[in-house]
Parts: C-alpha cells; sequence; structure tokens
C-alpha cells in the first residue's frame, strides 16, 4: 500500500511540532523512496518540520528543491535561520522579500524572533528598515 502524499505530510508536520527530527528524517526518506513530489504539502511539511528542529541546512534543501518559494516558505525560512543564530541568513532572505515589496510580514515575523533571541543587532536593522517603509505606525508593527 503506498501512503498519499497528504499522509505523509500530516505524519511529518507531527514529527514538528514534537519536535521529532529522527522519525521526520525516516519519513523523508519514504517520501524519496516513493517518488512523491515535494512541491507540494509534503515538501511544505518537510521544510517546516526541518526549521522548528532547527536542521537548517535539510531545510534549505528542500526549499531550494521546491518550486513554493511565495512569502510563507520565505518567511519560515528566514525565522528559522533567526531562531538558529544564523542572522546573515536571514537577513539575505529578508532582502530578496523587500525587492519583492512583501517584507511587512517578514518584518513582523523577524521582530518577534529578534526579541525572543535577545538579538540587538538584528533588532536594529530591522527597527531601521520600519521606520524607512513607514511601518512606524501599523498596529501588528508595534506589537511585535
Amino acid at each position: 500500500m503506498r501512503p498519499t502524499e497528504f499522509a505523509l505530510g500530516c505524519i511529518i508536520r507531527t514529527c514538528g511540532s514534537l519536535p521529532s527530527v529522527n522519525v521526520g528524517k525516516q519519513i523523508h526518506t519514504h517520501i524519496i523512496k516513493f517518488g512523491i513530489d515535494i512541491t507540494g504539502y509534503a515538501g511544505i511539511a518537510l521544510r517546516d518540520m526541518y526549521t522548528s528542529c532547527g536542521c537548517m541546512d535539510s531545510a534549505k534543501k528542500v526549499h531550494d528543491a521546491s518550486s513554493n518559494k511565495g512569502i510563507h516558505a520565505c518567511t519560515k525560512m528566514m525565522v528559522g535561520y533567526a531562531r538558529t543564530g544564523l542572522f546573515r541568513e536571514a537577513w539575505a532572505i529578508y532582502a530578496q522579500l523587500e525587492e519583492a515589496c512583501e517584507q511587512m510580514d517578514a518584518i513582523i515575523d523577524l521582530l518577534q524572533v529578534a526579541g525572543s533571541v535577545a538579538s540587538i543587532s538584528l533588532g536594529k536593522k530591522l527597527h531601521g528598515c520600519v521606520f524607512r517603509h513607514g511601518y512606524e505606525t501599523d498596529h501588528h508593527v508595534k506589537t511585535a
């Protein structure tokens, strides 16, 4: 019996919330074995699981192989990098989002991460971006 992409994606999501990267890696192996396309739900779940578990090298491999590189995918990668102390990588993704004019959600997510990991340097950079883009009056930005 062949598992579906959705069933494997649900299992992977559970691994990310535990976090249980070893079980998630085993499921990733099954995804490869069964030839399941990682550009859909299973790929999103894999990337999210790896970022939640702090395995950014694996998350990047899945992210790079996926065609799903929208604002939510990039923000998840950016937050994962920031939470693991890889601020340069997080900032590089932010710069890509800024070029695409999709930075408001990214700023909010990064502000929350900067506060939770007590990164003053990242917080100062973001503070500058908030004012440069005129977001200082936005309620969501102010509360982040």
